[in-house]
């Protein structure tokens, strides 16, 4: 299969996260492997499969893993909803996952102090005191695709869109004390529970890949989740196929 002929993988943990690409596909079908759905179609002149992964970490992993056996995308992109880490981030605003890590890849230390992991280093690791980092170990997104996230932002009007880090892990953090120490080692400015897994899996089997999240709400100031942002955050990403 060349280039042309391979779709982009659109990803949504939840039914709200990828009701809008429904909506508009066009040439619908639908693929039900392993009790993931598949849809495949066009969208906005880009031949598509939207993938409901279902929510946390391994779930989009085990989806990505199946979309790309069976679809061979040329690009993933993972989007969906996320919790903003800064009171200056709210609902609609866009973040573009330049970079983003494993947050539940962490050593809680006898001394109580938590250090990140650097898990594809643990095997060969022969210094121990290496396996163990202040900082944890980033992905990135793909530069081509995160240009043309970054020039579509200049249609976006729902809210702002900000480049940065997302943090990914099956957790809730609330605790503000823990956010700002955790913002503090990180820059990261959301958090969800999708891109790692899926951005793990993409990269590892070197699909290119893109993360995108809308702020639902917002952790830092503890206002309330609002499901209905996820309708804008397919819209700008239909703004960015426009781009590529």
């Amino acid at each position: 299969m060349n280039t042309a002929e391979q779709p982009i993988l659109l990803q949504g943990a939840m039914d709200v996260e990828i009701a809008y690409f429904l909506a508009k596909l066009r040439n619908k079908e639908n693929i039900v492997s392993n009790n993931f759905s598949f849809w495949q179609g066009e969208l906005s002149e880009s031949k598509v499969v939207v993938s409901k992964t279902g929510i946390g970490t391994a779930m989009a992993a085990g989806a990505t893993a199946l979309g790309i056996e069976l679809f061979h995308p040329r690009l993933i992109i993972n989007q969906g909803t996320a919790g903003s880490y800064k009171k200056n981030l709210d609902y609609n605003d866009i973040i573009v996952g330049e970079k983003f890590f494993n947050g539940s890849a962490v050593l809680s230390g006898a001394d109580g102090v938590n250090s990140f992991l650097a898990l594809n280093s643990m095997e060969k690791e022969t210094d121990f005191a290496r396996l163990f980092r202040t900082a944890p170990q980033y992905l990135s997104s793909n530069p081509a695709a995160l240009k043309a996230a970054q020039k579509a932002a200049a249609r976006y009007k729902e809210g702002k869109v900000v480049t940065g880090v997302i943090a990914s892990f099956d957790q809730w953090n609330k605790d503000v004390d823990k956010i700002r120490r955790f913002t503090e080692a990180t820059d990261a400015l959301c958090e969800e529970m999708e891109t790692n897994g899926a951005g793990t899996i993409a990269i590892s089997c070197g699909v290119p890949f893109l993360a995108v999240r809308v702020i639902s709400n917002n952790n830092a100031t503890g206002t309330s989740f609002k499901g209905e942002t996820a309708i804008n955050c397919q819209d700008f990403v239909e703004m960015v196929l426009a781009e590529l």
